[in-house]
């Protein structure tokens, strides 16, 4: 799945149970969200539609596609390791003040994980 929301939304362990097989997700090692979707339905068109279900059981954790310009990792994991793209989780802080005319300002603080922000004027 192209977002981790989407990967969350499903109980992957209780399919690996009920399948008595792993469950593999795809990664991106240039992509990640929703621009990843071109990268996938590029795999399901020529590699996963081409290989017969015997070939594709085979398929095993840390197997990489080659996708165009992109390369797709397949992994057990629901996390994405270390070199594949990931997503950015942002956090919002709105601050408001008054400036020296007394107008009443906003300033928007979007943060990612680095912990970096960035201000911009609403």
């Amino acid at each position: 799945m192209g977002e981790d929301s989407y990967r969350k939304l499903i109980s992957w362990d209780a399919i690996r149970k009920a399948t008595d097989r792993n469950v593999l997700h795809c990664y991106s090692k240039q992509f990640a969200g929703a621009d990843i979707l071109p990268s996938l339905g590029v795999l399901a068109h020529e590699f996963l539609a081409d290989n017969s279900r015997q070939e594709l059981v085979k398929i095993g954790s840390g197997h990489i596609e080659k996708v165009g310009n992109d390369e797709i990792v397949f992994s057990i994991s629901q996390n994405p390791g270390i070199g594949i793209a990931r997503e950015i989780s942002e956090q919002v802080a709105i601050v408001s003040f008054n400036d020296r005319m007394g107008r009443t300002q906003y300033l928007a603080f979007l943060g990612c994980r680095c912990s970096r922000y960035k201000a911009q004027r609403l």
